[in-house]
């Protein structure tokens, strides 16, 4: 009877799916609710490190019409969130007030001060809530069997990097779920259809921007982004022509035309301090990395648009997407105008390299020329793989807790390689993202707070083999029999390895 009526009925299977998601995102946001509540909204300003007199005190000031003093991430999209979301509990007269002038003037001002740290702790719990919601509907998309969304979505919103961002105040979350945001809608776009998936890329673009005005230290998990798509392209789809305005290159190249008008004052916004500079630079000129990173971007989507068989009048329209997402992304600095977020941004490589210099071991990096501070890069990269595997594979020795799972994914990649390439890959993929940019955060110190970088690709990894290990069981067992040298060897490989460091 109920196959009957879903067939007779064919939204009640989505509805009744759809109602099963927003349970289960309700329950996310449950979980973070209990651990802020765990934790301890009124929990005082001095007991632990943190930033949340630093950021706080920027958003009284960006509310007060003042440039913000801090700018080394530069943090400019959360203060603007932190901004609003003050904005919107003063109105409802739950925080007493949202201004640096009117602190100064407080009777008490160490009460009001608290009040408005707990304001901002809720509005973190928020956003880490978001970014499980958000990450579990990025699994549902990627893998087949629900409850492995479910359980690995469970499985962040507890892990330590998400748990230190949920009840602190820090730029790493809000970049995290503006990088997350951008790969759901990049994945989105390649199953949609007509002006949807042009508008899924803008979005994308959008995202990728505000992580950037956010936290530079995004940048290497951006730039991986855009070739995740790849791993889940289907290899025989039909040619999708497009129909009416969209497929006809008059139509195409009045849009296209109307994406540039849009978009270039943007990019010549991001260009003009490149040109204006007088500042050595201590890597790379902007001039010179910025253009290849275009470039790098706009060969990804075009070789992705030749893999998929997209037309002329497609390509032209993503490339535009993407480049109208990214150019409204930029005019966010005018929400709250300040011409050092653009000179920051568009030299986010020397200003990378002087925050994780500023410490007593950085004090040479400072001193040398560029050729030189290259060479010490690479060296500390080097330097770097060593503690970043450590800690990824040594059982219990690092105070990593997820040392199984690393194990798990490692191992998943070598099994299915001989017969599951394309899984294999994409665990490898992700595993090596997620060391990767540990390594990378190692460059100035591996933070608790660094982590929200890291662990969800793992996460993501896992996922993707639990669900193929389910959904092929009978194949996989079948198959192990092959791969059981690879197995066996594998650890030994490492152990020995291992001795060599």
């Amino acid at each position: 009877m109920t196959k009957m009526i879903s067939s007779a009925l064919p939204g009640l299977d989505r509805l009744r799916r759809h109602t099963g998601d927003r349970t289960i995102v309700g329950g996310l946001f449950g979980i973070a609710i209990a651990i802020g509540a765990y934790h301890g909204f009124d929990r005082p300003i001095y007991q632990e490190n943190d930033t949340n007199i630093v950021y706080i005190y920027q958003t009284l000031l960006i509310n007060d019409g003042l440039m913000q003093e801090y700018l080394d991430h530069t943090g400019y999209v959360y203060f603007l969130i932190l901004s609003g979301w003050l904005k919107l509990l003063h109105m409802l007269s739950i925080v007493p007030f949202i201004t640096i002038s009117d602190l100064e003037g407080a009777a008490h001002m160490r009460e009001s001060f608290q009040a408005l740290l707990q304001a901002s702790r809720w509005l973190s719990v928020l956003l880490s809530a978001t970014l499980a919601s958000v990450l579990y509907v990025l699994l549902r998309m990627l893998v087949s069997v629900r409850w492995v969304a479910v359980l690995v979505a469970l499985m962040i919103i507890i892990s330590f990097g998400m748990v230190d961002q949920a009840i602190r105040l820090h730029t790493e979350l809000p970049a995290t779920l503006s990088i997350f945001l951008a790969l759901l809608m990049l994945m989105a776009s390649t199953r949609s259809r007509g002006p949807r998936a042009y508008l899924q890329l803008a979005a994308a673009g959008f995202f990728c921007v505000a992580a950037m005005l956010t936290k530079y230290q995004a940048f290497p998990l951006l730039m991986a982004l855009p070739l995740v798509p790849f791993m889940w392209l289907e290899k025989k789809r039909p040619l999708e022509l497009p129909t009416g305005i969209l497929g006809r290159w008059s139509g195409v190249s009045m849009i296209g035309l109307w994406a540039l008008v849009f978009s270039i004052p943007a990019f010549v916004m991001v260009i003009t301090p490149m040109v204006l500079v007088t500042d050595q630079a201590r890597l790379l000129p902007a001039l010179i990395y910025l253009p290849l990173i275009i470039a790098y971007v706009a060969l990804i989507c075009l070789l992705y648009a030749m893999a998929a068989g997209k037309t002329g009048q497609q390509t032209v329209l993503g490339l535009a997407a993407i480049g109208c997402g990214m150019a409204l992304g930029i005019y966010l600095v005018f929400i709250h105008h300040d011409p050092r977020i653009l000179y920051t941004t568009a030299n986010f490589i020397n200003q990378l390299s002087d925050f994780a210099s500023n410490t007593p071991a950085g004090q040479s990096f400072k001193a040398a020329t560029p050729d030189t501070a290259m060479t010490m890069i690479m060296a500390k990269l080097m330097a770097l793989i060593e503690p970043t595997l450590i800690r990824a594979f040594q059982p219990g020795g690092t105070g990593n807790a997820m040392w199984p799972i690393y194990w798990a994914v490692g191992l998943g990649a070598l099994v299915t390689a001989p017969f599951h390439w394309r899984l294999s890959l994409k665990l490898a993929f992700f595993l090596g993202l997620a060391l990767a940019m540990e390594a990378f955060s190692r460059f100035r110190y591996l933070a608790p707070w660094y982590l929200i970088f890291i662990e969800p690709w793992v996460w993501i990894a896992f996922a993707l083999l639990l669900d193929a290990v389910l959904v092929n069981r009978t194949r996989i067992a079948r198959r192990l029999s092959i791969a059981a040298p690879m197995v066996v060897a594998a650890p030994l490989i490492l152990v020995l390895a291992g001795v060599g460091w």
